[in-house]
């Protein structure tokens, strides 16, 4: 009985670790390297398009970040998040995929 009460506690123990590690992203990632540091959105943080035709989806981003915290971030040309569109389709990321980079910022 010990040893299936040990297990049981190693499993939650080790699912609650991954859960704190893995950014919930959703489509979930083919592919995903974690590294350390962080991105904190704040009211301030504004969300760049690199094209007018990447314009609505920053819109519409933004709408979705206001309605689940509250911010009215702003959209422009350039942001600190940026939103581009690929200029020729991307094989491999087929129609609906995508690619998320993250850089520190000083």
């Amino acid at each position: 009985m010990k040893k299936y009460l040990l297990f049981a506690l190693l499993s939650i123990f080790t699912a609650a670790l991954v859960a704190q590690t893995a950014p919930g992203i959703i489509p979930q990632p083919v592919e995903m390297q974690v590294l350390k540091g962080r991105f904190r959105l704040t009211p301030a943080t504004t969300i760049g398009y690199g094209s007018p035709a990447a314009r609505p989806t920053a819109e519409i981003l933004a709408a979705r970040i206001g309605t689940s915290t509250g911010y009215r971030l702003k959209t422009a040309a350039t942001g600190i998040i940026q939103l581009r569109l690929n200029a020729t389709p991307d094989k491999p990321l087929g129609t609906e995929g995508y690619t998320l980079h993250g850089a520190v910022q000083i």
